[in-house]
């Protein structure tokens, strides 16, 4: 049996979290209306609001990238195809400053291939009467 004073201080404590719940929610008239204009296809005027800022922010941002590129473009471009081919190189030959710790060319035994026969390890002789085929098990 549990204490009558354990269970005393649960419910005070979940009055407290139902109180606290009832604080922090919203007012059912507010979310009834919302749902109505959200039913009707009327979006809340902050929704709208921050839809409209969201779009401003990408065709920003979208501005500013292709502006970018049109005025760096032509300067990058502007070297010659062995200028283009020494950076490709410069490219292709770069290392992560990690790539020292995976060296696995240093470990011999990553060459090599184990190999498992018979003559590599002792197997118990086994008696031919006392297999249910009979005879050798290796001679096949």
């Amino acid at each position: 049996m549990t204490d009558p004073g354990n269970d005393r201080d649960l419910g005070s404590l979940f009055a407290r979290l139902r109180e606290e719940d009832r604080r922090r929610a919203p007012a059912f008239g507010h979310v009834w209306s919302a749902a109505k204009r959200r039913a009707a296809g009327d979006p809340a005027p902050s929704l709208a609001a921050r839809r409209w800022v969201a779009a401003a922010a990408l065709t920003g941002a979208a501005v500013l990238v292709v502006a970018s590129a049109l005025l760096l473009g032509p300067a990058r471009s502007g070297g010659s195809v062995s200028d283009a081919i020494v950076l490709a190189e410069g490219l292709s030959s770069w290392e992560a400053p990690t790539d020292g710790l995976l060296d696995a060319y240093r470990f011999e035994f990553l060459d090599s291939v184990p190999t498992l026969d018979f003559d590599s390890m002792d197997l118990p002789s086994a008696d031919a009467s006392a297999e249910p085929g009979g005879g050798d098990p290796t001679a096949r």
